[in-house]
């Protein structure tokens, strides 16, 4: 058998198993997650490092939640920042009495970054439930109020959805791409939580139980993390019995601002890869799966080699992709994005590659002004 025959052969079959994949994916989409009427005290932490841009849209949502007032409580921790975003809290806090300003000024416990701050700002939380979300994010009115109906007595960790948009900017084409690249990780994730084998959360759209926080040690027990959404994820899975839910509701959707620059887009990327580098089993199959499906593929194309198993392996895996994405624009009310979805196809195949081969590239990861060490 020739060498071509052969790799179009491996290449049918990796498709086929990232399409099986993708299936598993869809039906744990079409999970309906019980709910509570319950109304414990919550609070919401926000890390927020030279934020003063973006902060204020962050910080008049927070200010319109429909949660009762004295059952909420807003920290926003400042995490040395060296422009105005220590007096933009302290004015907003003036407004309204459920904000809190933390400084942090130091690292604890061998913590760095957003993990750093995140530890130091639970030690102010009074809330049984604390939900998480950025500086550059804006939530909806009902966000604290729809989050806590998902914890019911056996969840211990609640994901949910984030779009891309930026209010008074129209969108290029890049900003779309970055739109349809969440969705289709947001559909991994919540699909994933929906058969019982989560592997990721979004840091700027979530939250969990206090209570099983401390069970685990909190922050300081799992150690240094550049995605310390995943780990803490990971950590209850591994250490606990309480589930994780990812309810895909409008009311608990987000806005996050758009990344200007491919060069931040990429550096985000990594910072993920690497803080997936930890994930369990399955995670790594998932990876792997995505990985060598889109990988062959981009091989047998430049290769010019268009043989029935190739281009049967090629439909599979961007069906797979397109139906994933379709998913999430249904539910975001945003379907009108599926008319970028071949560049955003073509973006997806070749930057997932780079991003794989990068691990073995030595370097640090550069974030919010900071370098880290590459570590998950």
């Amino acid at each position: 058998m020739m060498l071509t025959e052969i790799l179009s052969q491996i290449t049918f079959f990796a498709a086929t198993i990232y399409f099986i994949i993708g299936i598993l994916i869809h039906f744990g989409l079409t999970k309906k997650y019980g709910r509570t009427d319950n109304k414990p005290k919550t609070t919401v932490l926000v890390a927020a490092r030279n934020e003063e841009k973006y902060l204020p849209a962050c910080l008049n949502s927070l200010g319109k939640q429909t949660y009762p007032p004295d059952l909420l409580q807003i920290i926003v921790l400042n995490d040395r920042s060296t422009d105005n975003t220590r007096q933009i809290v302290l004015d907003y806090k003036e407004r309204f009495p459920s904000f809190e300003l933390v400084d942090i000024d130091d690292d604890q416990s061998g913590l760095k970054g957003k993990m750093n701050a995140l530890s130091q700002g639970m030690d102010y939380a009074e809330g049984e439930i604390i939900l998480i979300t950025d500086a550059d994010c804006r939530v909806p009115d009902t966000w604290v109020s729809e989050m806590v109906t998902y914890f019911t007595d056996r969840v211990g960790l609640v994901g949910s959805l984030t779009v891309i948009d930026q209010p008074g900017k129209k969108f290029n084409l890049f900003d779309r791409i970055q739109t349809l690249d969440w969705f289709f990780l947001q559909a991994v994730a919540a699909g994933t939580a929906g058969i019982n084998l989560p592997v990721s959360v979004l840091g700027n759209n979530f939250g969990f139980k206090k209570s099983v926080y401390d069970k685990i040690g909190g922050f300081g027990s799992i150690g240094f993390s550049l995605t310390e959404d995943m780990a803490l994820l990971n950590t209850i899975v591994k250490r606990t019995e309480y589930h994780i839910v990812y309810p895909l509701k409008r009311g608990s959707m987000i806005q996050s601002m758009p990344l200007n620059h491919f060069r931040d887009f990429f550096q985000q990327r990594r910072r993920w890869l690497y803080g997936g580098m930890k994930a369990p089993v399955w995670g790594w199959v998932l990876m792997s799966a995505s990985f060598i499906a889109h990988l062959l593929i981009v091989v047998n194309l430049i290769s010019l080699n268009f043989t029935i198993p190739v281009v049967s392996g090629l439909v599979l895996t961007t069906g797979m992709d397109l139906s994933l994405l379709w998913r999430l624009k249904l539910k975001s009310g945003l379907a009108k994005l599926t008319r970028y979805f071949i560049p955003f196809e073509i973006f997806y195949f070749l930057y997932t590659i780079i991003l794989a081969i990068s691990v073995f590239i030595p370097g640090r990861i550069y974030w919010k002004e900071r370098s880290f060490k590459k570590t998950g």
